[in-house]
Parts: structure tokens; C-alpha cells; sequence
């Protein structure tokens, strides 16, 4: 992709969007083309979620740090809770958040705005790359989830064995 094809698209996006923070960021200047990684500044974004569908499911927490001259700036790392439009459910069992933990979470506008607004200060502003990166991290956590719900579908498993097995033992002693 063109240099040029990115800074035409980041000009037509922000001419479309309303948000200001969404602006701010689409305005930033891009990094110089033959620039080292260690010397552009990167935003780590982490999200949880209450589901797997991109679609339905609600955001949860927010949380990021600063990657600068190729190390994470621990001062920088923000974690915001968002107080989501439907109950966690059993999405808990990965996160360890709960509904009453998100009690007094902020509104997931006033969160995306601050994120947009780090990006903006710290990150590169390229929309496309943070859209990518949140897209891979994805892989890594749901392949997480699936080993995780392996895990609670084997115990389940197994507790009910092993409940059939010892009625079947006291049966048998009876």
C-alpha cells in the first residue's frame, strides 16, 4: 500500500466522521516511511468483551500502555471499565470481570474517545495497522477462550461422572 493511497484514505475518512476524537486521530501525521520501529511510538489495546461476536457483543473494559523506543512505558497504561448495555454473563469465567464490577464503568463513547485520544498523542494514527492488530490479537485470545471452555467442558464432564459413579457406588453398599 502507497504512502500516498494511506494519507488520500486518512483524508476522505476524516471527512466523513463526525467524532472529534476520531478527527484528531485520522489528523496526526503519519510516521516517515523508512522509520526503525523502536523509533515510532505504538499503543498495546486490549478489550474484553462478553462474547465472540464482533456483532453483538459488548465491550467491557479498555485498557492500553505505550510502547516507546521499543520498550513499554508502564507510567502510560490506562484501564478504563465500561459499563456495558447487557449483563457479563458467563464471559466472567475468561475475564474475571462481573456485573458488579462494572457498576460504575464509563460510557463505552467516553472510553473510545479517550483511546482514540492516546492514539492520537502517542500512537501513529493509522487506522488501517490498529484496525489489523486488533483483528490478530483476536486469534490469540479466542483460541484462549476455546482452551478455556475445553477446560470447563472436561470438568463438567468429569463432575458428572464421577457424581453417576458414586450414586452408582452408595447403590451398590445400600
Amino acid at each position: 500500500m502507497s504512502r500516498a493511497w494511506l494519507q488520500w484514505r486518512r483524508w476522505r475518512a476524516r471527512k466523513r466522521v463526525t467524532d472529534d476524537a476520531v478527527s484528531r486521530l485520522l489528523s496526526t501525521a503519519l510516521p516517515a516511511a523508512d522509520a526503525a520501529i523502536g523509533d515510532v511510538e505504538l499503543v498495546a489495546l486490549d478489550m474484553e468483551t462478553n462474547g465472540l461476536d464482533t456483532q453483538n457483543a459488548s465491550v467491557l473494559s479498555v485498557g492500553w500502555v505505550i510502547v516507546r523506543e521499543g520498550r513499554v512505558d508502564l507510567s502510560s497504561a490506562e484501564r478504563w471499565l465500561v459499563s456495558p448495555d447487557e449483563e457479563v454473563g458467563s464471559s466472567a469465567t475468561i475475564h474475571g470481570l462481573t456485573d458488579s464490577h462494572l457498576t460504575d464503568g464509563r460510557d463505552i463513547d467516553e472510553a473510545m474517545a479517550r483511546v482514540f485520544e492516546v492514539m492520537a498523542l502517542a500512537g501513529s494514527g493509522n487506522i488501517r495497522s490498529m484496525a489489523e492488530g486488533v483483528s490478530s490479537a483476536t486469534i490469540p485470545t479466542m483460541a484462549g477462550m476455546v482452551g478455556a471452555l475445553s477446560g470447563v467442558l472436561l470438568i463438567t464432564i468429569l463432575t458428572r461422572k464421577s457424581e453417576r459413579e458414586v450414586g452408582l457406588l452408595e447403590d451398590s453398599l445400600t
